[in-house]
C-alpha cells in the first residue's frame, strides 16, 4: 500500500479523519490538510514514523493513542505547535522529533516537547 492510502480524509483534502488500523510503517500526511482528527490513529500499532506537514493547525487530543511502535514524528513547523494533547497516551522518551533545521533549539526549550527523546534538525 501506498503511504497515504492507509488515510480517510475529507473530500476537499483539509481534514483526516481516520487512518486504516492495518497502517504499518512511515505515514505522511499530504501537505494542504489542516486538521487532525481526535483519535485519528488510535490503535495504529505497527506506525513506526509519521510526517506532519506545516500546514495542520490542529490535531486532536489523543490522535496518536496506543501508536505503540511510534518511533518518529517529523514536524515541518517551524515554531512549536501545542500538539501535545494529540501524543497522549505514548511513551515520549522513546520518540525522536525530527524538525526544521534552525528551530531545534525552539523546540528543546519549548515545555511541550522537553519529555521527548531526541530532537534533531532535518532540511
Amino acid at each position: 500500500m501506498e503511504q497515504n492510502d492507509y488515510l480517510i480524509m475529507s473530500e476537499n483534502g483539509k481534514t483526516v479523519f481516520s487512518c486504516k488500523k492495518d497502517c504499518e510503517g512511515t505515514v505522511v500526511i499530504p501537505e494542504g490538510v489542516t486538521w487532525i482528527w481526535d483519535d485519528a490513529f488510535v490503535g495504529c500499532t505497527s506506525l513506526i514514523s509519521i510526517t506532519i506537514p506545516s500546514s495542520v493547525a490542529t490535531i486532536q487530543s489523543w490522535a496518536f493513542r496506543s501508536c505503540t511502535s511510534l518511533k518518529e514524528i517529523h514536524l515541518k513547523h517551524k515554531n512549536p505547535k501545542n500538539f501535545a494533547e494529540a501524543f497522549k497516551d505514548i511513551d515520549p522518551s522513546n520518540i525522536t522529533i525530527y524538525v526544521p533545521k534552525g528551530s531545534g533549539k525552539a523546540y528543546r526549550n519549548s515545555i511541550l516537547y522537553k519529555s521527548f527523546k531526541t530532537i534533531i534538525e532535518e532540511e
